[in-house]
């Protein structure tokens, strides 16, 4: 396993470590664990790409790390009222919608194809996890944070929720994106 995708893997084990420090409130540690594997997303895919390590594993795996712990650091900051639970439900269908539709490109490509087409993510679902882990990173170290001084609280909370909505316009975005792009693939009878 080449580096690149070591770092994927990390990204994906660090997640229980992530969750349990939040569950017992050590929300300073959370957010630097949360944060550590928000990089290594950015390093992966650059040395992948540097290095012409890109794989089948990464081009699948990267986005999936992503999910697991952009959704989980959601589903935290539900469990405590930071983000609203329709937009973590949102979230969490469009990533349900697109897995779905990737599955369907790669089975049925393989029927019309020698091989099964693997779709990577676009460059709106990479600004979206980007976007989104800086939403959930900004609202992680909200609550990390004491409530005074009052107006560096409010500052980083309202710059966590301008993001979170931005994330919410590409993640809707982005899978009509993908399911315009897939079109052909998705058959009606």
């Amino acid at each position: 396993m080449n580096l690149p995708n070591k770092l994927t893997t990390i990204r994906m084990l660090v997640v229980p470590a992530f969750f349990v420090l939040f569950q017992y409130e050590e929300y300073g540690w959370a957010v630097g664990v949360f944060i550590a594997a928000a990089i290594t997303d950015k390093i992966d895919g650059m040395l992948a790409r540097k290095r012409g390590q890109t794989t089948t594993y990464g081009k699948l795996m990267d986005p999936a790390a992503d999910k697991i712990l952009t959704n989980v650091a959601l589903l935290c900051l539900c469990m405590v009222h930071a983000v609203p639970v329709w937009i973590f439900a949102i979230f969490l269908a469009r990533d349900a919608l697109i897995d779905g539709l990737k599955s369907l490109v790669a089975t049925e490509s393989a029927k019309e194809e020698s091989e099964a087409k693997v779709i990577a993510a676009s460059k709106t679902a990479q600004l979206k996890t980007f976007i989104q882990m800086f939403a959930a990173a900004f609202l992680l170290f909200w609550l990390a944070i004491p409530s005074e001084p009052a107006w560096l609280s409010k500052t980083i909370w309202v710059l966590g929720y301008v993001q979170l909505y931005a994330s919410l316009i590409l993640c809707l975005w982005s899978a009509e994106e993908y399911l315009y792009g897939n079109r052909h693939y998705i058959k009606t009878k």
